[in-house]
């Protein structure tokens, strides 16, 4: 069939869809604009309410046909005549200088407001005012909105209803009568009961446009077949021959092997049916069958003309979607099967090859099967079908006859080119695969070929003597020809006609003979001290040889895509030594790259914090680690043990370049105050938070993993002890001023702590770790140095052996002249395995972080210290007398600006300032430690300042009168206190209020949690006890020494020992963990909060009665331990307690 007489059946078939399409059936002006005008003032009234503040949701729960929402509105104050026509012309005033926010308010497009406003302003120009009457305002702007239309779309000139219906809503807004009111509503049911049908533009359908392009007409000729063919597209006409096609039945139940495949199809083919019948009787009711002449829609040969159809759409060398979709109209309008249709599409790529893919082929035939509603299943089709599935075999056969006898010229370059090509056209007309038997006449060459090649290449090679040369020689031989094939041959036809059977071949004889090769040398293999092991051969070999056999093998296995399991049979048994061997000389050559990036650091970066040489370091850690991941070693335990290998050199050199950094960054910060601080400083610090970062990279959560269950499995020897020592705080009441101070320790662990300005009670809280051997020393002795002298020296042996591992071991070491040091410890056996090593190094950081933090914030800490004092509070009272009381803490529903205590103010400027002058140098991640580190250090001297110190009650307790003496001279803490009065308490926590929503404005709200420490919720109990009596207090404290026995009870119960966090470096090795620990460690201090709830009470109580107060702290601290050693000793409840514990002050 012509081409060209197959463009008047498509273009009926295409105007059809069209024309059934719902944008262009009849539209009523309901539709577009709604049915109910109270539709716009509930938008506009709604809206108006949620602008307001207010959350009501009246608008959602009213319906668009809810009376009682009408009613409601009905009852809106009457409105003179008059002020509907002055609101109308302020609002067309409005309109003109640029207002119109009253149209967004009718929920039209952009285009159709810009046309309404348009009318509007038309409108307005010609409205007299002197006029007040709403019918010629309606009929007026009615000929307005025509004029504008027909202007810009003469064939649509129905749309002005629409606008006209618009026009009335945007007067139903304004304030009217309620006479007014009901002539706009008559006015609008009257425009919402009319129909309009949009009518279609050829030149504006997608279609239509590629119609034209595909069959090379004019679009004015195809514009005029098809004014001239739409009477033979009458509704009636399709749906009457829709209705005729039903009767008949392309295929019969005896065309189908099965009775089921039958009854497949016929559910296919009616759902395809009915989808078309549906679609085409939308209008129905507007004709009768009966009453007319129905005209053929479809042609008389359908099948032919689709397959005129297809050869022209097929002539493109791709298919858009625009022809997949005029192709689909053609299916649903002729009532084409799916199963035919699929094999037109096949036969027609068969004549057009050279102009469409293959698989573009395909992929069209599968999209119109699956759109007929019928699934790709070969084995179900009906029988004359399948008959037509053998139409490429008649082309295939003599092209495949004409390769066979060129196979045993295969290593010919000239000859495989020949072959691949002849291979490639079968494989173009080969819709179903490629039969066996055409497939076997190819590859039934292949075992005797690849045997004929490698007799050859082993011919080449001397066997007496065997040595190592000549197994690289032979695996170099192999590789050569496996490159030659994978260059040469497509990757697919290894699977589609078995090339990879020859690769396979090739590569199992050289690793098979490879192996014999080399053990045939090979005397003995041993370890030597290092862990690397040694082969012995029986004449000196070079062991360069035996890296590029090693690196041979790997090659061939990947180029032959040979299967790891034979692989591994082959080559993991024997080879493992090597293979470890090489790997410990990657992880040497990894080291010596990473020292050298480290060396040359030049701290010069741009876009980013940190170091651009942290990038370079990273990409070493990954390449080698990639090395590894190549060699895809299947025995898990080799596998594991190879991979730990250079993950613990990559955790060697991170854990000595952590410690490098932080020995230089904190000697640059002792040595200079923080506005001289050198950049390369700031860059340090960043480097170490990026290494923090990026540690996950590196330490693949899901890798490590199941690594380490694998080491856990092996009987690997328990290595060295992993230390964390803590130093948390001294007491030193030693001379007359407050010392500057600094612990020093040495024995099984060398370092030093910050030094600490002006305070007698020193707080440190530094972390420190070191691995210990198990057959070491492990005492650990500490110097505690204030101003340049030793006053006090602590010995301690830390008896690793005896301790139960990962649990935190809390100290206090108290010399004679009752200088004490608080300290804590807890250990664990060092593991080989990748957990343990991601563990200790993000250990490291982490320590490393914090101990470098706390220079970066000493002048804002001296400021805050000198704030929460006494002498502070009573200038603050002498130059505002007005107390900002704050209710609830936590909701923030006050606002900390009308806090205008000026030394507040002062240092909330100077933690902006900071933050601001650190942004630009600082990682966000340090700023945000930073923050969290002058948190703790506002809520502890806020604390301090309300009740005495801690330790000042435990030397209360031990009754040293001459130490309580001293502390009174010094200031410390009197042995008189005054208590503060509440407005000076308020006024207390009004300035921690105030900083609190400064630290918070820096911190991303995610972090906001880590502000809610023991510490504060300590302080809001504080608050919330500071306003009772002396008497209250004592009766709460009953009842939080209560909740601390139940507490002890409960956690020693369990196993017979107090229940804390398990400490582990494991627990920071993945994401997983570390959200896990974060988590248990949250609950287990919210569980323990009566613990140092207790402390607070016995602070208060001090702080609120003095000296007298004295006896009963004593009495109830003595109690708590008498009950807690009575708890741990497993005695029951019922031990006796002092009655004098009850007995009030």
């Amino acid at each position: 069939m012509d081409a060209i007489a197959s463009l008047d059946p498509l273009i009926k078939a295409v105007y059809l869809m069209y024309k059934s399409d719902p944008q262009f059936l009849s539209h009523s002006i309901a539709e577009i604009v709604g049915i109910s005008a109270m539709d716009v003032k509930r938008r506009v009234s709604d809206q108006s309410t949620s602008s307001s503040g207010s959350k009501s949701s009246r608008g959602s729960r009213e319906s668009k046909n809810s009376k009682k929402g009408i009613l409601y509105r009905s009852r809106a104050p009457n409105e003179k005549p008059e002020t509907f026509f002055i609101e109308l012309v302020n609002k067309l005033d409005s309109l003109a200088n640029g207002y119109d926010t009253e149209i967004k308010d009718l929920g039209m497009s952009t285009d159709e407001e810009e046309t309404f406003i348009s009318m509007l302003l038309t409108f307005r120009n010609l409205y007299n005012t002197e006029e007040q009457d709403i019918n010629k305002l309606v009929n007026d702007f009615q000929m307005v909105a025509a004029k504008e239309i027909h202007s810009r779309d003469p064939s649509n000139a129905a749309v002005h209803l629409v606008y006209l219906a618009r026009f009335i809503d945007y007067l139903l807004i304004l304030k009217s009568s309620s006479q007014q009111k009901d002539i706009l509503i008559a006015h609008r049911n009257e425009v919402c009961a009319k129909k309009f049908y949009p009518q279609m533009k050829i030149q504006d359908l997608p279609k239509f446009e590629v119609i034209s392009r595909v069959y090379g007409v004019e679009f004015v000729h195809l514009n005029n077949r098809v004014l001239a063919l739409k009477g033979e597209c009458r509704e009636v006409d399709i749906i009457y021959e829709l209705e005729i096609t039903d009767t008949k039945r392309h295929f019969k139940e005896s065309d189908f092997s099965d009775p089921g495949d039958y009854r497949e199809w016929l559910q296919g083919k009616t759902l395809f049916f009915r989808k078309a019948l549906d679609r085409f009787q939308q209008e129905r009711i507007h004709f009768n069958i009966s009453k007319s002449f129905p005209r053929a829609v479809s042609p008389k040969n359908r099948y032919q003309t689709f397959n005129s159809v297809l050869d022209v759409f097929m002539s493109g060398s791709t298919m858009c979607p625009v022809c997949q979709e005029i192709i689909k109209d053609c299916m649903f309008v002729w009532q084409l099967d799916g199963y035919e249709v699929f094999m037109s599409v096949i036969r027609a790529y068969l004549r057009r090859r050279d102009y469409i893919d293959k698989d573009d082929a395909l992929k069209l035939a599968r999209t119109l099967l699956d759109f007929s509603g019928l699934p790709f299943k070969p084995e179900i089709w009906p029988i004359p079908i399948k008959s037509q599935i053998g139409i490429t075999e008649s082309l295939n056969t003599p092209i495949v006859q004409r390769v066979t006898p060129l196979m045993n010229e295969l290593f010919n370059p000239t000859t495989l080119n020949e072959i691949v090509a002849n291979l490639k056209e079968v494989h173009r007309t080969s819709f179903f695969g490629i039969p066996e038997h055409t497939k076997l006449m190819i590859t039934q060459h292949f075992p005797i070929l690849s045997k004929q090649r490698y007799k050859a290449m082993i011919s080449n090679i001397e066997k007496d003597p065997i040595t190592l040369e000549n197994v690289s020689m032979l695996l170099n031989y192999v590789l050569k020809d496996l490159q030659y094939l994978s260059d040469k041959i497509p990757l697919q036809y290894d699977t589609l006609w078995d090339f990879w059977t020859i690769k396979y071949d090739l590569a199992k004889r050289a690793l098979t003979d490879a192996k014999r090769m080399v053990s045939s040398l090979v005397t003995e293999t041993i370890m030597d001290a290092s862990g690397k092991w040694i082969r012995k051969y029986k004449t000196p070999t070079d062991t360069e040889n035996m890296k590029i056999i090693l690196s041979c093998m790997i090659r061939i296995r990947d180029l032959a895509l040979f299967p790891l399991q034979d692989y591994s049979k082959i080559v993991e048994p024997y080879f493992y030594p090597d293979y470890y061997s090489q790997c410990q000389d990657w992880c040497l050559a990894m080291i010596e790259e990473a020292s050298a990036i480290l060396q040359t650091e030049t701290y010069a970066f741009k876009g980013s914090y940190y170091s651009k040489n942290i990038y370079s370091l990273f990409n070493v850690f990954l390449r080698y680690l990639s090395k590894v991941e190549q060699l895809k070693w299947t025995d898990k335990l080799q596998n594991a043990s190879l991979f730990t290998l250079v993950y613990g050199t990559i955790s060697n050199v991170l854990n000595e370049y952590t410690e490098h950094c932080t020995r230089d960054i904190i000697s640059q910060l002792q040595e200079t105050n923080a506005s001289s601080v050198s950049p390369v400083c700031y860059v340090k610090i960043n480097n170490l938070y990026a290494i923090l970062q990026k540690l996950d990279d590196i330490f693949s959560d899901d890798i490590i993993e199941t690594m380490s269950s694998v080491m856990e499995l092996s009987e690997t020897k328990k290595g060295s002890r992993f230390v964390v020592l803590k130093v948390m705080s001294a007491e030193i009441l030693n001379g007359t001023f407050a010392p500057t101070s600094y612990v020093q320790i040495s024995g099984c662990l060398n370092q030093r702590t910050r030094a600490i300005r002006g305070d007698w009670f020193p707080q440190w809280q530094e972390e420190f770790s070191a691995i210990i051997d198990n057959e070491g020393s492990q005492i650990i002795r500490f110097e505690l140095v204030a101003n340049n002298n030793v006053v006090a020296k602590f010995a301690y042996d830390l008896d690793l052996h005896s301790t139960n591992v990962g649990t935190e071991k809390t100290l206090t070491l108290t010399n004679s002249n009752l200088i004490s040091l608080k300290w804590s410890y807890w250990h664990e056996n060092i593991m080989p395995d990748p957990l343990h090593l991601s563990g200790m190094t993000r250990a490291r950081l982490i320590a490393s972080t914090q101990r470098i933090i706390p220079f970066l914030s000493l002048d804002i800490c001296e400021r805050i210290k000198s704030l929460f004092t006494k002498a502070a509070l009573l200038e603050m009272k002498a130059t505002n007398q007005e107390t900002y009381k704050i209710g609830d803490f936590l909701k923030a529903e006050h606002n900390p600006d009308q806090i205008i205590d000026k030394s507040v103010v002062e240092i909330c400027d100077q933690i902006d300032i900071k933050v601001s002058q650190l942004k630009p140098v600082l990682d966000c991640l340090a700023i945000d430690d930073l923050m969290v580190y002058i948190w703790s250090q506002i809520v502890r001297y806020a604390t301090d300042l309300v009740i005495p110190s801690p330790a000042y009650l435990r030397k209360i307790r031990s009754k040293h009168d001459d130490i309580c003496s001293m502390m009174e001279s010094m200031g410390t803490a009197p042995v008189s206190p005054k208590t503060l009065a509440a407005d000076d308490f308020e006024r207390v926590v009004s300035w921690v209020y105030k900083l609190f929503a400064v630290v918070c404005s820096h911190l991303p709200s995610e972090k906001h949690n880590s502000l809610l420490t023991v510490d504060f919720y300590g302080f809001l109990k504080l608050r919330s006890l500071y306003h009772l009596t002396l008497s209250d207090i004592q009766k709460e404290y009953k009842l939080c020494v209560d909740r601390c026995e139940s507490l002890l009870r409960f956690q020693f119960g369990l196993s017979g020992t107090n229940v804390g966090v398990s400490r582990s470096i494991v627990r920071q090795s993945t994401k997983k963990r570390r959200n896990d620990l974060l988590e248990e460690e949250t609950n287990l201090q919210m569980e323990n909060l009566a613990f140092t709830m207790r402390e607070i009470f016995l602070r208060l109580m001090f702080a609120r009665d003095g000296p007298r107060s004295i006896e009963y702290i004593c009495r109830s601290m003595e109690e708590y331990d008498r009950l807690t050693n009575d708890i741990i000793a497993g005695e029951k409840k019922g031990s006796k307690r002092s009655s004098r514990l009850n007995s009030p002050i």
